[in-house]
């Protein structure tokens, strides 16, 4: 009798371990972006910012780099420059009526560079290549598989990419980083950027 009641209870926090990790992400990839976005939006009125809202909101940047990857403003730029950087991908974020409000929300949680860092990160787990260029130059290939939108008279974002004008964002980033280079650890720390963004944020 003894020996049941064992099993069942060792076999009860591997259950909820699961739960809370990869279980619960599973749920989140399942649900459309508007009732993530939703979440989120009912999160900062609530003023709570817990683990599975960092969840939510990786979530989310995942889905926003594919759509970006779908644009006809982004296919555009890949196709004329041989890749498109971070810095258009983030523009494209912020200027689409679909993720703007989100942005802003996300902003409001995480410091800038975190949430840039996330962008980094989303662009490798969203299949995007890396290819030539160094630091906040380097640009990236397009992922596989995605369907022109060459032909398409509108874009759900701003009406066109300047390469030079990414430039000079960037430029002035790098005035502003000082000693932080080229910002190549920026991209490679990514992940724990953005965690310890976050903690600021929620000790606040």
């Amino acid at each position: 009798d003894v020996v049941p009641s064992s099993n069942a209870e060792t076999e009860e926090p591997k259950v909820k371990k699961l739960k809370s990790g990869q279980l619960y992400q599973a749920e989140l990839d399942a649900l459309p972006t508007e009732e993530l976005r939703q979440r989120m939006t009912d999160a900062i009125e609530e003023n709570i910012w817990e683990r599975k809202h960092q969840l939510i909101g990786s979530t989310v940047v995942v889905r926003a780099v594919m759509d970006a990857a779908h644009s006809k403003t982004i296919q555009v730029a890949a196709r004329d420059m041989g890749g498109v950087t971070r810095s258009q991908i983030l523009d494209w974020i912020a200027s689409s009526s679909s993720y703007s409000v989100w942005v802003t929300q996300m902003l409001s949680r995480m410091e800038e560079r975190s949430y840039q860092a996330s962008i980094t990160k989303a662009l490798n787990k969203a299949g995007y290549t890396r290819l030539n260029g160094s630091g906040r130059y380097v640009r990236w290939k397009l992922p596989e598989g995605i369907p022109s939108a060459l032909d398409e008279e509108e874009d759900d974002s701003v009406d066109e990419v300047d390469e030079n004008e990414d430039g000079d964002d960037e430029n002035e980033n790098e005035k502003q980083q000082g000693d932080e280079g080229e910002g190549g650890g920026d991209d490679e720390d990514g992940e724990n950027s953005g965690e310890e963004g976050n903690a600021d944020k929620e000790d606040e």
